[in-house]
Protein backbone atom coordinates (compact mmCIF):
# COMPACT_ATOMS: atom_id res chain seq x y z
CA UNK A 1 0.00 0.00 0.00
CA UNK A 2 1.33 3.34 -1.11
CA UNK A 3 1.37 6.89 1.74
CA UNK A 4 1.24 10.11 0.24
CA UNK A 5 2.99 12.29 2.22
CA UNK A 6 5.68 15.15 2.28
CA UNK A 7 9.87 15.49 2.45
CA UNK A 8 10.73 16.92 5.61
CA UNK A 9 13.47 18.98 4.64
CA UNK A 10 12.06 20.59 0.97
CA UNK A 11 8.61 19.99 1.53
CA UNK A 12 8.18 17.86 -1.88
CA UNK A 13 5.09 15.69 -1.93
CA UNK A 14 5.96 11.80 -1.50
CA UNK A 15 4.45 8.51 -2.72
CA UNK A 16 5.79 6.38 0.26
CA UNK A 17 5.76 2.50 -0.08
CA UNK A 18 4.53 1.30 3.06
CA UNK A 19 6.66 -2.06 2.84
CA UNK A 20 9.72 0.00 3.17
CA UNK A 21 11.32 0.99 6.29
CA UNK A 22 12.70 4.51 4.80
CA UNK A 23 13.11 6.17 1.21
CA UNK A 24 14.91 9.27 -0.13
CA UNK A 25 13.02 12.33 -1.44
CA UNK A 26 13.24 12.62 -5.17
CA UNK A 27 13.79 16.31 -4.89
CA UNK A 28 16.50 17.09 -1.95
CA UNK A 29 17.43 13.44 -1.55
CA UNK A 30 16.77 13.73 2.22
CA UNK A 31 16.05 9.72 4.15
CA UNK A 32 12.33 10.05 4.80
CA UNK A 33 11.07 7.05 7.48
CA UNK A 34 7.75 5.46 7.34
CA UNK A 35 5.08 7.82 8.59
CA UNK A 36 2.43 4.46 8.54
CA UNK A 37 2.03 2.57 11.74
CA UNK A 38 4.60 0.22 12.55
CA UNK A 39 4.79 -3.42 11.79
CA UNK A 40 5.02 -4.42 15.44
CA UNK A 41 2.95 -3.00 18.37
CA UNK A 42 4.65 0.09 20.28
CA UNK A 43 7.81 -0.46 17.27
CA UNK A 44 9.02 3.06 16.63
CA UNK A 45 11.29 4.00 13.44
CA UNK A 46 14.09 5.76 15.10
CA UNK A 47 16.11 7.71 12.46
CA UNK A 48 20.04 5.66 12.54
CA UNK A 49 23.01 8.12 13.01
CA UNK A 50 25.59 6.88 10.66
CA UNK A 51 28.60 5.71 12.45
CA UNK A 52 32.31 6.77 11.13
CA UNK A 53 34.18 3.71 10.26
CA UNK A 54 37.82 3.97 11.12
CA UNK A 55 39.96 4.56 8.10
CA UNK A 56 42.30 1.25 7.40
CA UNK A 57 46.00 1.98 8.58
CA UNK A 58 48.57 3.45 6.41
CA UNK A 59 51.70 1.57 5.85
CA UNK A 60 54.16 3.96 6.45
CA UNK A 61 56.80 1.61 5.19
CA UNK A 62 58.05 2.36 1.84
CA UNK A 63 57.99 -0.77 -0.63
CA UNK A 64 61.75 -1.70 -1.05
CA UNK A 65 63.19 -0.43 -4.16
CA UNK A 66 65.57 -2.95 -6.27
CA UNK A 67 69.43 -1.65 -6.66
CA UNK A 68 69.51 -0.74 -9.93
CA UNK A 69 72.14 -1.26 -12.55
CA UNK A 70 73.72 2.24 -12.89
CA UNK A 71 77.22 1.57 -14.54
CA UNK A 72 78.63 1.06 -17.79
CA UNK A 73 75.39 -0.66 -19.80
CA UNK A 74 77.02 -1.54 -23.20
CA UNK A 75 80.31 -4.34 -22.81
CA UNK A 76 82.07 -4.98 -25.98
CA UNK A 77 84.90 -7.51 -26.33
CA UNK A 78 86.65 -8.80 -28.76
CA UNK A 79 89.33 -11.96 -28.94
CA UNK A 80 90.94 -13.39 -31.50
CA UNK A 81 94.46 -15.36 -32.92
CA UNK A 82 94.58 -13.13 -36.26
CA UNK A 83 96.01 -10.41 -33.74
CA UNK A 84 97.10 -8.06 -36.85
CA UNK A 85 93.36 -7.20 -37.65
CA UNK A 86 91.53 -4.95 -35.06
CA UNK A 87 87.52 -4.76 -34.43
CA UNK A 88 86.34 -1.90 -36.05
CA UNK A 89 83.20 -0.88 -34.59
CA UNK A 90 80.41 1.85 -34.74
CA UNK A 91 77.57 3.35 -32.63
CA UNK A 92 74.98 4.08 -35.18
CA UNK A 93 73.18 6.94 -33.16
CA UNK A 94 75.88 8.83 -32.02
CA UNK A 95 78.43 8.10 -35.08
CA UNK A 96 80.91 7.05 -32.70
CA UNK A 97 83.80 4.84 -34.43
CA UNK A 98 86.34 2.73 -32.56
CA UNK A 99 88.62 -0.25 -32.53
CA UNK A 100 89.91 -2.56 -30.34
CA UNK A 101 92.46 -4.78 -30.74
CA UNK A 102 92.24 -9.04 -29.57
CA UNK A 103 92.39 -9.52 -25.92
CA UNK A 104 90.56 -5.86 -25.31
CA UNK A 105 86.92 -4.45 -24.51
CA UNK A 106 85.28 -1.40 -24.00
CA UNK A 107 82.74 -0.33 -22.09
CA UNK A 108 79.94 2.84 -22.82
CA UNK A 109 76.76 4.12 -20.99
CA UNK A 110 74.36 4.36 -23.78
CA UNK A 111 71.00 6.25 -23.13
CA UNK A 112 67.73 4.54 -23.13
CA UNK A 113 66.39 3.20 -26.33
CA UNK A 114 67.06 0.95 -29.44
CA UNK A 115 70.83 1.10 -31.02
CA UNK A 116 72.57 -0.58 -34.39
CA UNK A 117 75.52 -1.10 -34.12
CA UNK A 118 77.95 -1.97 -37.24
CA UNK A 119 80.93 -4.22 -36.52
CA UNK A 120 83.64 -4.96 -39.15
CA UNK A 121 86.19 -7.68 -39.44
CA UNK A 122 88.87 -7.88 -42.27
CA UNK A 123 86.55 -6.05 -44.75
CA UNK A 124 83.07 -7.52 -43.64
CA UNK A 125 80.20 -5.67 -41.94
CA UNK A 126 78.17 -6.77 -39.52
CA UNK A 127 74.89 -5.17 -37.87
CA UNK A 128 73.23 -5.99 -34.72
CA UNK A 129 70.54 -3.80 -32.93
CA UNK A 130 70.59 -3.84 -28.74
CA UNK A 131 67.86 -1.98 -26.66
CA UNK A 132 69.31 -0.27 -23.61
CA UNK A 133 66.94 0.07 -20.40
CA UNK A 134 68.04 2.31 -17.69
CA UNK A 135 68.71 0.86 -14.57
CA UNK A 136 69.26 -2.52 -16.38
CA UNK A 137 72.56 -5.26 -16.27
CA UNK A 138 74.55 -4.05 -18.93
CA UNK A 139 74.54 -5.38 -22.13
CA UNK A 140 77.97 -7.58 -22.96
CA UNK A 141 78.67 -8.13 -26.86
CA UNK A 142 81.48 -11.25 -27.28
CA UNK A 143 83.14 -10.59 -30.81
CA UNK A 144 85.55 -13.51 -31.93
CA UNK A 145 87.08 -13.98 -35.19
CA UNK A 146 88.87 -17.62 -35.15
CA UNK A 147 88.28 -19.73 -37.75
CA UNK A 148 84.57 -18.21 -38.75
CA UNK A 149 83.35 -14.63 -37.22
CA UNK A 150 80.98 -14.93 -34.43
CA UNK A 151 79.20 -12.18 -32.68
CA UNK A 152 77.39 -12.82 -29.43
CA UNK A 153 74.74 -10.50 -27.66
CA UNK A 154 74.63 -12.16 -23.71
CA UNK A 155 72.04 -9.58 -21.74
CA UNK A 156 72.66 -10.08 -18.36
CA UNK A 157 69.75 -11.19 -15.80
CA UNK A 158 67.38 -7.84 -16.73
CA UNK A 159 65.86 -6.19 -13.96
CA UNK A 160 62.92 -3.53 -15.77
CA UNK A 161 62.05 -0.89 -13.43
CA UNK A 162 58.68 -0.28 -13.14
CA UNK A 163 56.89 1.35 -15.92
CA UNK A 164 59.26 0.32 -18.55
Amino acid sequence: MNINTQCDKCGSPVLFDDTREFMFCWHCGAQIYNPGPATEPNMQLVPVTPVPVPAAPVSVTPPPVPNFYTGPNLIVSYQSDKTAYPLFFRIHTTNEKFSIGAGQSMSFRLNQGRHALFFGFAGKYYRRDIRIVLGNAPVKIDCSWYDRTRIDIVHSSAVYPQGY
